[in-house]
């Protein structure tokens, strides 16, 4: 869903991963829930996987 600058739709989810377009769609508006849902910031340790840190600091 976020890998692409416009997002995926529930249609192409369903072709990626040949589940129903219905299963797509509520997982699709779970997920988006989920992630709108909590507003506390990050603090303490945060682990993140598959980050991309630039070399040049101007970047």
């Amino acid at each position: 869903m976020t890998n692409t600058r416009s997002g995926m739709s529930a249609l192409q989810f369903q072709r990626i991963t040949g589940i129903t377009y219905k299963t797509a769609w509520r997982i699709f508006k779970q997920v988006r829930t989920m992630m709108g849902d909590d507003e506390t910031l990050l603090n303490d340790n945060v682990e993140v996987d598959e980050a991309y840190i630039h070399g040049n600091p101007q970047r």
